[in-house]
């Protein structure tokens, strides 16, 4: 008499399990580069604007920095994580309603872009020490020469 063996209890219980949550954990990475992919994508996205260069230098903009000092790389980074499926109009947006003023809010947008098109790989966990790392490397520059402001009037990156 030949019993038939259910195929799962055979190579244990605990396979399919693991095996559907590396795909879908593959899947979801794979739907997060394409969305990044697409995001980086929109027109006028790297640091373009050379003629607004200085463009967090009055005070209002100054006045933003210096009462969201303590939270302002939370902030910056909420709203970049918030408008990752929305685009860099979503992450200016966003930006301005902490208070920034819209050319201001452009440069943060943007340094979000560069990170984004620079630093995907990285940056898969936003909140990483290698994210945090790529992004200062390749895009902090530019939002200093963007935003006009010192890196010591910043939080420290």
């Amino acid at each position: 008499r030949t019993r038939m063996v259910d195929p799962l209890k055979r190579a244990g219980t605990g396979c399919l399990p693991k095996l559907l949550l590396a795909v879908l954990a593959l899947a979801v990475a794979i739907g997060i580069l394409f969305a990044l992919k697409s995001y980086a994508s929109e027109p006028g996205t790297e640091l373009e604007r050379t003629s607004m260069k200085r463009s967090c230098t009055n005070k209002p903009d100054r006045r933003i920095i210096s009462d969201r000092f303590d939270t302002l790389k939370f902030d910056i980074k909420l709203c970049a994580s918030k408008c990752i499926m929305s685009g860099k109009k979503c992450v200016t947006k966003c930006v301005q309603k902490l208070g920034f003023t819209q050319g201001c809010a452009s440069c943060w947008s943007d340094m979000t872009d560069c990170s984004i098109r620079h630093c995907s790989w990285e940056c898969i966990s936003p909140w990483s020490q290698t994210c945090k790392a790529c992004t200062y490397k390749t895009c902090f520059p530019d939002l200093l020469v963007c935003s006009g402001l010192d890196e010591k009037v910043l939080p420290p990156f």
